[in-house]
């Protein structure tokens, strides 16, 4: 924690960055609670990235490093997203904010199919730090989660979808450079070609990330 403090503090960091899990230590673990108390205390926001786990008894064909590179890269956002959402940890320090990778992965596609679900199944035994979960958790959560926009391979219509659903306040241009040579090319291509505002473009091209990285942007 003190190598954390001296990084924002004394070094000018405006965020850290942890992994979807820990070698199998999610998210929400109680021991993941001193870290989180420090970035709070420290007005920085969490930088969520991807960290692969999926294994198959039987690769697919095997194909186990496709899987472990495409299928787990794009489960473990998802994952991370949730147990953020209904375990508690957004009650338990109130003003920690997320960045999270790959538009949450499946959440922006599905965030309105989770809350009944949860509801049915499992309030009862909702985490002991939100016994009372509130009717809309995801959306009331919302404000402190934000989502880039990598890798680089959606299509218009499924950013746009994360937008109405996240809101066009919350979406972080993304890459993923530089996995990949050419992925930079292709995140900025894929976004100057996207089918909305250019006021919305522009949230995502850099104010978005500015006002959670608390940075100065041209004009301001």
């Amino acid at each position: 924690m003190k190598e954390l403090e001296r990084s924002i503090r004394d070094l000018g960091f405006k965020g850290a960055v942890i992994t979807t899990h820990n070698r199998g230590l999610p998210v929400d673990s109680e021991r993941m609670f001193p870290y989180y108390e420090t970035m709070e205390g420290l007005d920085a926001p969490v930088v969520v990235t991807p960290y692969s786990y999926y294994t198959e008894t039987l690769p697919l064909d095997g194909k186990a490093e496709f899987l472990g590179a495409s299928l787990a890269r794009l489960e473990n956002p998802h994952r991370a997203t949730l147990r953020l959402i209904y375990s508690g940890i957004m009650d338990r320090f109130p003003k920690l904010r997320f960045l999270l990778p790959h538009l949450g992965a499946t959440f922006f596609a599905i965030k309105n199919r989770l809350n009944p679900s949860f509801f049915q199944w499992w309030q009862n035994e909702a985490a002991e730090y939100s016994p009372q979960m509130p009717e809309d958790p995801t959306d009331r959560f919302l404000k402190r989660l934000y989502f880039d926009t990598a890798p680089p391979f959606w299509r218009n219509w499924e950013i746009k979808c994360a937008i109405e659903n996240l809101g066009e306040d919350h979406i972080c241009f993304g890459s993923d450079y530089p996995v990949h040579i050419g992925f930079l090319k292709q995140a900025t291509g894929m976004i100057e070609h996207l089918d909305v505002d250019d006021r919305i473009k522009r949230k995502i091209w850099g104010e978005n990330a500015a006002k959670l990285f608390g940075l100065e942007t041209a004009g301001t």
